[in-house]
């Protein structure tokens, strides 16, 4: 039930994705949702050092030393709630009563949107993207400690590498690409790079090589997600982005849901296949994302500087 509860309130993010379209400029958008991808990333780095310090916190009674971890967290996500509450205003223009009916969850709604003319492809893009990345997230781990034959803390400094040059790309690569590049050639550009380091991983089986082609796969993978949002936040009318972006957070929490099936079926045959697998998977949904250039309004003005 806890974890369903999680699932049911986590579309938080969507929220703020809308709230980001709703105070920036499209000029100014695929550097603010990068920053917004980089501060998820920079979590992903502090997390388990958080969730480590709070096992060496004494207990309190009823909650174990594994159990400090979920309370820290807890009390974290209750001052989140609360800097909301004081410091975060209402940035959409038209404000009504709340009133939460089952008819909001709009399952079909969802199922219908990847038909939607143009935004409808772009769902279709997260949703595989979403599925090939998550794809590797759970065959990486087995590989990294059957394959390479390396300890799980060698594997949380991957995580903390992968996470702290996706989160400098985000901030510091983002928006000079953005203002350069046309934005679909470069999500379709850091699919396929994405997709070639998946397939470099199991052809060079090193430890030495896997830490230089993770390098290169921190800095590329840190593009699509944001930049995808940002090309639907300029292709839709701004009454539209909380729906639309929504809906987006949706397709993808569906890909993180399908990922770690297709992962442990594919890790069942060998460690190595998971990973050929998902990098071809990921280049061809990088040619997908690359046909969708001439649809869309996906290269971001730059008229003022933020």
């Amino acid at each position: 039930m806890p974890r369903v509860l999680d699932g049911l309130t986590g579309g938080n993010t969507s929220v703020a994705s809308a709230v980001i379209s709703d105070i920036t400029t499209p000029e100014q958008r695929p550097k603010a949702f990068g920053i917004f991808g980089a501060t998820f990333r920079l979590g992903f780095v502090i997390g388990p050092v958080l969730s480590y310090l709070a096992q060496q916190l004494p207990t309190v009674p009823g909650v174990s030393s594994l159990g400090m971890s979920f309370l820290v967290s807890a009390i974290i996500a209750i001052l989140a709630t609360f800097l909301t509450i004081l410091f975060l205003p209402e940035t959409g223009s038209q404000q009504q009563y709340f009133q939460l009916r089952w008819d909001d969850f709009a399952f079909g709604k969802i199922a219908k949107s990847a038909t939607i003319p143009k935004l409808g492809k772009l769902f279709i893009l997260t949703f595989l993207s979403g599925s090939t990345f998550t794809i590797f997230t759970f065959a990486f781990q087995p590989f990294f400690l059957n394959v390479l034959q390396q300890n799980t803390k060698r594997l949380a400094i991957m995580f903390a590498l992968v996470g702290m040059l996706g989160f400098i790309s985000q901030v510091f690569a983002l928006e000079p690409l953005s203002k350069k590049f046309n934005l679909i050639d470069i999500i379709a550009v850091s699919l396929a790079l994405r997709g070639i380091t998946f397939l470099l991983m199991p052809t060079f089986p090193t430890y030495g090589a896997f830490i230089i082609i993770l390098t290169a796969f921190g800095i590329v993978n840190a593009f699509p997600s944001p930049l995808i949002d940002t090309v639907l936040s300029i292709n839709t009318d701004r009454k539209e982005q909380g729906e639309t972006l929504g809906i987006n957070a949706a397709y993808l929490s569906m890909s993180n849901a399908i990922g770690p099936v297709i992962s442990g079926l594919l890790v069942s045959l060998d460690y190595k296949t998971p990973l050929w697998i998902t990098g071809i998977l990921t280049i061809l949904v990088a040619g997908f994302a690359f046909k969708l250039k001439s649809e869309f309004e996906c290269k971001a003005p730059v008229t003022s500087k933020f």
